[in-house]
């Protein structure tokens, strides 16, 4: 379910972002609604870039994670580094 959430906005910002709501079509909340839905996507797929960064230099260096990412995978790894 969706929260409210209530933002100070300096005037010449809220200008500036009443007219790009106005110029796509929509309001100003739906509009920062959208902005701010883009954002959390970008954060959120960060962290999974990251998280699966760590679990990559993880397996180049434990020899026997590697193993075990053979074992339970069709992938081929050949490429991952060592």
């Amino acid at each position: 379910m969706a929260g409210t959430l209530t933002i100070r906005l300096r005037e010449q910002d809220r200008e500036i972002l009443e007219t790009a709501a106005k110029t796509q079509g929509t309001g100003l909340s739906g509009f920062i609604r959208q902005l701010a839905e883009a954002e959390a996507k970008r954060l959120r797929n960060e962290e999974i870039r990251r998280e699966f960064e760590e679990v990559v230099k993880y397996i180049a260096t434990h020899p026997e994670a590697r193993d075990e990412l053979e074992m339970y995978s069709d992938a081929v790894i050949d490429d991952w580094p060592s």
